[in-house]
């Protein structure tokens, strides 16, 4: 089975996506990470390169395409959020993916913000302006939310740890209740 977790930036996708891998006995994929594995760059790098979102959701939905061939057992993939769906519906229905969107309040999601340099390196100590963070996390919520409507598999974190979500997503996974489609 493969699983592919949806969300905005910040939702909990990486974080909850390796505990998933762990507990399930899954291999674990990042789009992120293996984005800049495949182009050798940085993803500010690779976002600039693009003249527009389309161009870079083209980008990452080439790397998608290379994670889901050479996924030779059940694995999660953490999927960086892609706007034009389209691209990706193909490629997911041919391989049986099972699409989750995690969800969460923009409140929640911007105590999770961490802060990259150019070079995506963490910025430590980084003073978060939380008001300005909810604001973004409700314009990025709002700009995916016609992209994400059409996975039926939602799950909302409601503010709950990563361990506590990942545990009740492999519950849902356990109990054969996800679709498998997006």
């Amino acid at each position: 089975m493969i699983i592919a977790l949806f969300g905005v930036t910040c939702v909990g996708k990486t974080t909850i996506g390796r505990i998933l891998g762990e507990e399930l006995g899954y291999d674990f994929y990042d789009l992120d990470e293996e984005t800049k594995l495949f182009f050798n760059d940085t993803i500010t790098n690779i976002q600039d390169s693009c003249f527009n979102q389309h161009a870079y959701d083209g980008k990452l939905i080439e790397v998608l395409k290379t994670i889901l061939r050479k996924c030779s057992r059940d694995s999660i993939i953490a999927v960086s959020p892609i706007y034009y769906t389209a691209k990706y519906r193909c490629p997911f229905q041919e391989h049986n993916v099972f699409s989750i969107e995690l969800r969460d309040l923009p409140e929640n999601i911007a105590r999770r913000v961490i802060y990259t340099d150019d070079d995506d390196n963490l910025i430590e100590n980084q003073k978060i302006d939380y008001e300005h963070e909810v604001r973004e996390t409700k314009r990025s919520i709002s700009y995916y939310k016609k992209a994400h409507e059409k996975i039926k598999n939602k799950y909302f974190i409601d503010g709950k740890t990563a361990q506590e979500a990942a545990m009740e997503i492999v519950e849902m996974i356990n109990s054969d209740s996800l679709v498998p489609q997006l």
